[in-house]
């Protein structure tokens, strides 16, 4: 596939149709692949982490429109009330916060009990992430994400909707089965639950095992999974960024389209952005009625830093050059 540049194409704008997560309204017939791509870039979310968004003067300067879904990312050694600091002022600015709770991460109920009390008072959360968290061992009582769910405090502070952590290439600290096993227990979980549960994916760097992926995970071994899925895409970011963040997170087979392109040390400080893979999703969400009920639009994980990656998504639902 040739390289397409969405930012400088001035293709003319296309109505915004993605939602709340994503497929909210009907799919509007016979669209092409460019009002595709820009309708998933107007629906899409974004992320920062409190350090990062110390950095942004006014995230208004950053996108134009409010409503924005904008996570907040919870790291290693980092401290809740950095997370509350952020949510307050993102919903201050007109944006909706969806903060990440890494369940290993947290050392006890209450922590996060005060946390979610926090999040829904002072700056009205009503959707979260929940992930295991990247820590080796836990800093609390809670192993898995699972357990945060089964606490029943998400609904109990008011929380409607929860994005839940799902790996198309597999994580290096989970098996294949074990990944399967937690999209099985997460769709059950959801069938008996009045939150709104979806998965949303690491990224990744080539299209094609992804959607193959979204319909492996539908079979009864793979997960038997009927969540909807949000697909997360790199943002911008130079080659050397991509594939430092892609050893971090143990991205798999994807990564080797990186490490061939590294071969050219002049791509290495290039930035790059991920047209071709938003190209190639608009393609086959248009030829594919099965994959409509599977996927449910883009996350963009701005890996070069959230300024750019947010310009690259204005420019790409206005179809401005």
């Amino acid at each position: 596939m040739t390289q397409t540049n969405l930012a400088t194409e001035g293709y003319s704008p296309a109505e915004p149709w993605l939602g709340e997560i994503g497929l909210e309204r009907e799919p509007l017939p016979n669209k092409s692949v460019e009002e595709q791509v820009r309708a998933f870039a107007s629906g899409s979310s974004l992320e920062v982490t409190p350090r990062g968004a110390a950095k942004v003067e006014c995230f208004r300067d950053l996108l134009e429109e409010q409503g924005v879904r904008i996570f907040i990312t919870f790291l290693p050694g980092s401290d809740l009330a950095e997370t509350t600091e952020t949510a307050v002022r993102l919903a201050r600015e007109g944006f909706r916060p969806v903060p990440h709770i890494a369940a290993r991460s947290l050392e006890s109920e209450a922590q996060l009990e005060d946390a979610l009390k926090a999040w829904r008072q002072e700056a009205g959360v009503e959707e979260v992430l929940l992930i295991g968290g990247a820590v080796a061992t836990p800093l609390g009582p809670f192993a898995e994400s699972m357990a945060i769910l089964r606490l029943g405090l998400l609904e109990k502070h008011g929380i409607q909707r929860v994005a839940l952590a799902a790996h198309p290439e597999g994580s290096p600290d989970i098996t294949p089965e074990a990944c399967a096993r937690a999209i099985a227990e997460k769709n059950d979980y959801a069938k008996n639950s009045n939150l709104d549960c979806y998965l949303i994916t690491q990224f990744f760097f080539e299209m094609q095992p992804v959607l193959r992926w979204l319909e492996e995970i539908r079979h009864e071994e793979k997960g038997n999974n009927r969540l909807k899925v949000v697909v997360g895409l790199p943002g911008l970011a130079t080659l050397k960024t991509l594939i430092n963040h892609a050893h971090q997170c143990g991205i798999g087979n994807s990564m080797r389209l990186l490490l061939k392109r590294a071969k050219d040390v002049r791509q290495m400080v290039t930035t790059r952005a991920p047209d071709d893979l938003l190209v190639e999703l608009a393609q086959a969400w248009l030829e594919d009625d099965t994959l409509k009920e599977r996927c449910a639009g883009i996350h963009l994980f701005p890996l070069g830093g959230i300024g750019k990656t947010a310009s690259w998504r204005m420019k790409v639902a206005k179809g401005e050059g």
